[in-house]
Order: structure tokens, then sequence, then C-alpha cells
């Protein structure tokens, strides 16, 4: 697609619709306004986006146009299809790209997502979908901060005794319920799944992304502070743990609902890096060691993290080993080998952070 009949979509797109409501967030140093075709739309993305939201005469860095339209279909181009991620089945995106722009097709949902430096427009049955909306703008804030420099990371994080705390696992090791365990009356929520890290002198700061988790039945029940979440919590504890371990299943924990206010910061420095090597079947008993990362470049694997289709085609973005290592240098590495043991790693980490 040439970049005239992008930019000609674009502004066709927002010429039929009428933006009658609108809503503005700050993400850092990043103002995102997000402008809308249904009240309804920025009622349930001002509840989500709660701890963030900001009223300023500062222009935006990001529009998002958000349209509603059930019967929006694109047949005359010819999407390349996104192949599942490692150890999925199921494709659900399709792109193509324009001069300077993108367009993504979430095939399950048939949303559509226009992308370039000066265009953000979704569209389709938004309404269904708000999940959806929620990533795109998330990706806006992570598009913004990897032009600061940021490396993206695959991670969880919370500040946690005066402390930074990154947690990155290999598939399946729980990053996100470990986190969840780690939390009290006192810890910070950072980050769900993303990170963004940078490094200045000897220190690394992260910025987190506004994502609330979405856990699973087995994380809920093996928690106090999120049984209320379940409708039915003695249903789940009746199962076998490996049929609750690979169940399907996902709640929205929203951080203010189950923490109280003020709990989620997208910003602090980073002082420890947890890595997750364990795994469910080991006979090992739970171990912790601290790790030189550069003694241990395979950990990257759990670490590092593409933006994926969502980052707008402006420029290259090349994957860089040595740039995470040189960025993660000043940062204590702990490494959790053997059995899973969420509550057992949870003391270690504690008490690793008090000394």
């Amino acid at each position: 697609m040439d970049r005239q009949t992008f930019y000609s979509m674009c502004e066709d797109l927002k010429a039929q619709a009428a933006f009658n409501h609108q809503l503005s967030l700050q993400f850092g140093e990043c103002r995102i306004l997000v402008e809308a075709t249904h009240a309804q739309i920025i009622t349930e993305l001002s509840e989500y986006f709660r701890d963030f939201q900001e009223v300023s005469a500062a222009p935006p860095f990001f529009t998002v146009f958000v349209i509603q339209r059930d019967d929006f279909a694109i047949d005359e181009l010819d999407f390349a299809i996104k192949n599942p991620d490692p150890g999925k089945t199921k494709i659900k995106e399709a792109w193509i790209d324009a001069e300077g722009g993108r367009i993504v097709r979430k095939v399950i949902t048939g949303m559509h997502f226009f992308m370039a430096d000066e265009v953000n427009i979704a569209i389709g049955p938004v309404l269904e979908n708000l999940n959806q909306i929620i990533n795109f703008i998330n990706n806006r804030f992570i598009q913004y901060q990897v032009h600061q420099g940021y490396l993206l990371c695959h991670a969880a994080a919370l500040q946690l005794m005066g402390k930074g705390v990154a947690i990155a696992g290999f598939s399946g090791a729980g990053k996100s319920t470990f986190a969840l365990h780690l939390m009290d009356s006192t810890a910070r929520f950072v980050s769900n799944d993303r990170l963004l890290v940078r490094r200045g002198g000897d220190q690394v700061s992260m910025y987190g992304v506004a994502k609330h988790p979405r856990i699973n039945p087995g994380t809920i029940i093996n928690n106090p502070d999120l049984v209320s979440l379940l409708p039915d919590p003695e249903r789940y504890r009746r199962m076998p743990p490996e049929v609750l371990w690979t169940l399907e299943e996902k709640y929205d924990g929203i951080i203010h609902e189950i923490y109280g206010e003020d709990r989620f910061r997208l910003h602090s420095l980073l002082d420890v890096f947890i890595v997750l090597g364990w795994t469910r079947d080991s006979v090992e008993p739970m171990r912790m060691e601290e790790v030189e990362l550069s003694m241990a470049p395979h950990l990257l694997e759990a670490i590092m993290k593409s933006p994926g289709l969502f980052f707008t085609p402006t420029q290259t973005l090349v994957m860089d080993q040595e740039a995470y290592l040189r960025e993660l240098e000043p940062v204590r590495m702990l490494l959790f080998t053997g059995k899973v043991d969420f509550a057992a790693a949870a003391r270690l980490v504690r008490d690793t952070l008090s000394r």
C-alpha cells in the first residue's frame, strides 16, 4: 500500500465519524488523548485508567481515535498473517504496511488498527473488545518510551520495601502470580507483563505499562487478597492441580479494587531483577542464587521482548543482547530454580531486600 492510499483511508474514517467524547491520559512524560464515538467507551476506559487521568492544556503526544463500527471490513487488501507465538496455535493477527504506516487486523474479533507517526485509529466492534483498545493505548506509550531509549522487557514489576523489583520468567513460570504474592500493605504495583528499562550512570530506571493483571483461577485461590474475584472458589479448589494449572480462564485483577487507591505507580528505580527458571515438575527443591547476567546471557531469552506489530514501522528496531546486558549491568539478578514454590520464594525475596 502506498502512503497516499493509507492516509486517504485514515482521513475518510475520521471524516465519517463524530468524536464527541474524550479522555486525557498521562503515562510518565507521555500524554495521550483518546477521542471516541461513544460515551460508554470513555466511561469504561476512565474507570480502567483511573490512576492515570490528566487534565492538561498541553498538546498530546498521541491522539487515539476510537470508532465503534460493527460492520467495518477491508476486503480489497492483501494482509500478511502473523504466525502464532511459540506454544500457541491460534492465528490472531494480520497486517499490511504502508510507507510510514501500518494496519493491523485482529483476525478473531474483526478489529482494525491504523498506525503512523501522525495517525492512531482503532475501528470495529469496540464495545465488545475494550481490552484491545487498552492494549493499543498502552502500546502507544511503549513506542514513546522506546524512542526515548528504553528497552522493552517481558516482566512484571513492583516497588517492595523501598526497592524496585522486576520479575521475568520462562513460559508458564508465573511472573504475574509471583508479583501478586509479593504485594503487601506497603507495596506499589508497577507492571503486569511489560517493562521498559533505561540506565543512567549507576542507576536503572523502569517504567511499567498501565495494564491490570489478568489472573487465572489457580493464582486466585492461592492468594487471600484475590479470592473474591471468583464467583465460586470451592469449584476450583476441588480441581486437580494439573487441571487448574492449565485452565484457560482469566479474571481482571483491578489494582485499586484489590489493594486500594494510589497503589499503581508506573515509575521506579530498578534494584533487583528476578528470573524464574523453576519448573512445576522439577524434583529438585526450590533454590535462589545471585547471578551475573553477563555470565548467564541465556537468561535474556526470558527478559527481552519485541514490541511486535503495534510498533509503528518508521524505523528498524533491532533486538540487541549487548544493549540489554549494558543497561541492566548495575541491577542485582536473582535466579530461582528447582520446584515452583511462590510462598517460600516470596519469603526469600523479602529477606534479601531487608538485608
